[in-house]
């Protein structure tokens, strides 16, 4: 874990673009985070949770929406260690597009959100 930190000036000196991406999937993520935590209603007994085209909105415990918080820590931290360990060891073109992947996922996740959200409050 030390070694992967001590990359990231390395990182910063030789690909702008990689930290840009890792600063995006960052910022993403936070927002899934402090997004699912501000629409949790823990006094509710059952809230949308989904949306299905064929079911419409399924319903679920407050706690299920806690999920996207997850999904967030998952792209703000884990994912940015994982693609400095990649820029380590395949370099700066495979680590661009797995922090590309990474931000398609967040915004797919921030979208089904503001859906859920959007349509409940």
């Amino acid at each position: 874990m030390k070694r992967l930190f001590e990359i990231i000036p390395a990182i910063w000196k030789e690909s702008k673009g990689t930290i840009v991406l890792m600063f995006l999937n960052l910022m993403v993520g936070a927002s899934l985070v402090i997004s699912s935590l501000a629409s949790l209603r823990p006094n509710e007994l059952v809230i949308k949770i989904a949306y299905g085209d064929l079911s419409g909105y399924q319903d679920g415990a407050w706690y299920y929406l806690a999920g996207f918080g997850v999904l967030g820590i998952l792209i703000a931290v884990v994912q940015n260690l994982i693609a400095v360990k990649i820029y380590r060891d395949k370099g700066r073109g495979v680590a661009g597009i797995f922090l590309v992947a990474g931000l398609l996922v967040g915004i797919a996740g921030w979208s089904m959100l503001a859906w859920v959200i959007g349509d409940t409050i």
